[in-house]
């Protein structure tokens, strides 16, 4: 009997690490195209990598791809719940497409963390919140 084709890609940690480094150099210098490749790739590596899916989410969102976004980080939020940044992402995909409902919901989530986020994410936080309660008024 034929063994089974795999369709996960395996790489070894030391392997995802450098993919991993390279993916985040190719955001710093704005490849976010490049970077969603290899995102991806790890994502096919391992599919419960959280941070992979958020980081891939961003991607998308600085690439002005709104649902595919969402979707990656609706998957990171599924695998952590508490990820902050991939919540504030959200919220403001949400904000910007007029959920505020979803975008709330969020938010709600974020400040409840909020004594235990960086000052960068609790500044972001803040302000998102102030968005949204100019767009409510």
């Amino acid at each position: 009997m034929a063994a089974e084709p795999q369709s996960q890609t395996r790489f070894s940690a030391h392997d995802r690490d450098l993919l991993s480094l390279c993916a985040q150099a190719l955001v710093g210098m704005s490849r976010f195209d490049l970077a969603a490749v290899l995102y991806a790739l790890l994502i096919e590596s391992d599919p419960q990598d959280a941070y992979a899916y958020r980081a891939l989410g961003i991607c998308y969102e600085r690439l002005d791809q709104p649902d595919k976004a969402i979707e990656a980080l609706d998957q990171a939020l599924e695998l952590d719940p508490n990820d902050a940044d991939a919540r504030l992402v959200r919220a403001g995909l949400r904000l910007a497409a007029r959920d505020a409902d979803g975008a709330r919901e969020d938010l709600a989530a974020v400040l409840d963390l909020l004594d235990d986020l960086p000052p960068r994410i609790a500044r972001r936080a803040r302000s998102l919140h102030e968005a949204l309660e100019r767009a409510s008024a």
